[in-house]
């Protein structure tokens, strides 16, 4: 669950389903642990189904999420407690167990390299991807065509069973299942302070994270008995261990020793700095260019569209059309509606009166996701990069809402990123980018996703006059493949020689529309937000 950014403060819920399951079956109906290990993983996965569905569907996050797992797990251990076919507080023990402890040893060990196995290819595939950028950031992620809802439950699902394979040996190894050892919130922390100790996202970081935390916790009952402190006094020292790692691991080791150590050997040069995702050379042959059909019609029409929050009117019955390869630009004041009108479109925001219509079909209420796979791609006003992957594997994000095999995603990204300029730095973090290469990887995100139409939301913001210049050409040099633009922005100069049409929003109403030599003239939009004296090659910042 590490992977998508979910913090569970309740996993010990299916932790205690896989132990109490094995241990129940085999007790009262002498049912081979394999098969209770099994019965365990299926019902964690569909209570984790049934929980998760619910809670995704309602939009919970953070402390919230955490706090239902915490709530989970602690139902859970208060059912064992009072049911009699659980064994109430004493529990179950399991008798007559014709296993070995160097065999289920040797099972664990066999599981745990599967397991980092399963999580190597799984962080390489389009899933892993997804659940990565998903962990990075959610809108980012929606707008390529990522359904958050299905990955975040996908993993949920597979966390569960997993945990509760975890939980069917741990109960085998004990001989017995108790409500407190099994479903208690110090199981779901010691695996949650393991994963964050190690490294979360990392196929190394949870096992290694495990294994130290309970070295240092056999290390205090070995001390605990030499100094005669008693299992109370052996109990609260680890306790206090504990604590104190949490503050290690929060303020001195927040990406954990794995990813620690990956860097302390790429400072002295014995890895190579940054992950060596995909060094390949695009040739013509391979390059795949953003392929667009001609569209008879109206590619984008706005039609009366109204959205408020809190009763105040953000946008008003705005109206608008866009042609096929047409560069339509949006300007107004701040506070005018621009931006409300592209998370509107983009479906973050339902319209709540009006109708969206794109290549002549209805597509008001569809999720981002859903709106990214139509054609329409986008970029955020402040920057938003999945800051924890690189360029290349930002790329690779969009380019998988369109391609579902991976060599066909890889050459998509790719060619994306040369089209910007930003292939020499594929293999570079994204958050070691400039602002300018930030902007560039954004657009090159939504180029990834093979668009028809890319909203550009300020994409010049910050730049200077050549890098603006340098954009602007870009988004030229596109548009001729017959990609549309609607752009957002302030720069009035590249507005005026971008844009074939503009439209001028203000207080959330569109005040004026036509050529920007119309726009310019305008006595209106010149009071509203030009400005006296402005002309088509001045800027407005």
């Amino acid at each position: 669950m590490a992977l998508t950014g979910l913090v569970s403060l309740g996993h010990a819920a299916f932790f205690g389903i896989g132990g109490y399951a094995t241990a129940w079956l085999y007790v009262t109906l002498s049912i081979n642990p394999i098969w209770g290990a099994f019965t365990g993983s299926v019902f964690a996965m569909f209570l984790a189904f049934v929980v998760y569905w619910i809670a995704f569907r309602c939009g919970l996050k953070g402390i919230y999420f955490s706090g239902l797992t915490l709530v989970l797990a602690e139902g859970l251990r208060f059912l064992a407690i009072n049911s009699p076919i659980l064994g109430r507080s004493q529990g179950l023990e399991i008798v007559n167990l014709h296993l070995t402890n160097t065999v289920l040893y040797g099972v664990s060990l066999s599981l745990m390299i599967f397991l980092m196995i399963v999580t190597w290819v799984l962080l390489r595939s389009p899933l892993g991807y997804r659940l990565q950028a998903v962990r990075e950031n959610e809108v980012a992620a929606e707008a390529l065509g990522v359904s958050t809802f299905r990955v975040k439950l996908t993993a949920t699902l597979l966390s569960a069973g997993f945990v509760a394979v975890g939980g069917s040996l741990h109960a085998l190894l004990l001989r017995f299942v108790e409500p407190e050892s099994d479903f208690g919130l110090s199981i779901s922390l010691n695996l949650l302070l393991g994963t964050f100790l190690g490294g979360t996202g990392t196929v190394l970081g949870p096992p290694i994270g495990i294994a130290v935390l309970f070295g240092l916790r056999e290390l205090i009952a070995r001390l605990g008995e030499l100094f005669s402190l008693g299992s109370s006094g052996i109990y609260a020292l680890q306790q206090v261990l504990y604590g104190a790692v949490l503050m290690l691991v929060v303020y001195a080791l927040p990406e954990g020793l794995v990813n620690r150590c990956r860097r302390f050997f790429e400072i002295r040069g014995f890895l190579q700095k940054g992950k060596n995702t995909e060094n390949v050379n695009l040739s013509v042959t391979e390059s795949r260019k953003i392929q667009v059909h001609k569209f008879d019609g109206e590619l984008l029409k706005v039609v009366g569209v109204s959205r408020t929050f809190s009763g105040i009117s953000a946008l008003t019955r705005v109206s608008f059309n866009m042609k096929q390869g047409e560069i339509l630009g949006l300007i107004g004041p701040n506070g005018a509606g621009k931006t409300t009108l592209f998370n509107t479109i983009s479906g973050i925001f339902p319209a709540q009166e009006g109708m969206l219509i794109y290549k002549g079909n209805q597509m008001q209420g569809l999720p981002p996701n859903e709106v990214c796979k139509l054609g329409i791609a986008r970029t955020f006003q402040i920057v938003q990069p999945f800051a924890g992957l690189t360029v290349f594997e930002n790329a690779l994000v969009g380019a998988l809402s369109k391609y579902s095999d991976m060599a066909s995603a890889r050459v998509a990204a790719l060619n994306a990123l040369s089209q910007v300029g930003l292939l020499p730095k594929q293999n570079n973090s994204a958050g070691s980018l400039t602002l300018q290469d930030r902007k560039m990887l954004e657009f090159a995100r939504a180029l990834a996703t093979q668009p028809e139409l890319i909203l550009l939301d300020e994409v010049m913001a910050g730049l200077n006059p050549i890098e603006q210049e340098n954009i602007g050409d870009k988004i030229l040099e596109i548009n001729k493949s017959g990609v549309s633009f609607l752009l957002v922005e302030h720069a009035m100069r590249a507005v005026m020689r971008l844009s074939n049409r503009i439209v001028v929003l203000n207080n959330g109403e569109v005040i004026a529309e036509g050529t920007p030599d119309q726009i310019t003239a305008n006595e209106n939009v010149i009071s509203v937000y030009l400005g006296s004296g402005i002309k088509s090659g001045d800027s407005a910042d």
